[in-house]
């Protein structure tokens, strides 16, 4: 199962990285295509060559966001896969399947997904022994989950509390940003982290999960 797994992992990976260097490439040409327009004389004014590049760049950036969003998914869908059998076996108020619901309200199925990050990876690290905020990776794809949900709750701004006051010159608000190496850099490290986890993971059966 956990074999499977990662083969459909690495290839969503894989898929993510082939989306971003297409994106890229047809960005490249355009870009070329643009700056020989520019040579040619066929931009009446500056403003309309900034207008023309802005097209690529803006379509780069979506790219690289999405390509973020998409990561940070893959995270916490595994963290929440990982944690589903620890939840069903917690202490935790029911129902928690459906087979426990018997005859309730379908609205009052509880799911593991219903819980905050934190209750998902103390459930993940009690059943395997393991300790996810110390693995390879980890550090990085917490910042990228963290960018992610400032692009989602307020279009890129960052939340009062991680604001660098010691920025030079300092700016309010302050933005996240993602570039297309960001982007690149952030597959590198989810994959790390991935690979990280599944390590984890596997040594834990070998002995035996403590759930």
């Amino acid at each position: 199962m956990r074999q499977t797994r990662r083969v459909i992992l690495s290839m969503r990976l894989d898929q993510l990285r082939n989306f971003l260097d297409h994106v890229v490439a047809d960005a490249g040409k355009e870009f070329q295509s643009i700056e020989e327009r520019r040579l040619d004389g066929e931009f009446d004014t500056f403003g309309d060559y900034e207008h023309a590049e802005s097209v690529p760049a803006v379509r780069v950036g979506i790219a690289a966001r999405a390509v973020g969003q998409e990561l940070a998914n893959l995270v916490e869908s595994e963290l929440h896969e990982l944690a589903h059998i620890p939840w069903l076996h917690s202490n935790c108020k029911g129902p928690k399947h459906l087979v426990e619901l018997g005859e309730n309200d379908p609205e009052t199925l509880r799911m593991v997904s219903d819980l905050r990050t934190d209750q998902v990876i103390g459930l993940v690290d009690n059943y395997y022994g393991i300790s996810v905020e110390q693995l390879d990776g980890w550090k990085e794809a917490a910042r990228l989950r963290q960018a992610m949900n400032d692009f989602k709750h307020r279009d890129g701004a960052r939340h009062y509390r991680d604001i660098n006051w010691d920025e030079s010159p300092f700016r309010f608000p302050q933005f996240q940003e993602i570039t297309e190496q960001q982007a690149y850099d952030a597959i590198e490290n989810v994959t790390r982290f991935l690979l990280a986890l599944d390590r984890a993971v596997e040594r834990s059966s070998e002995r035996g999960a403590t759930g």
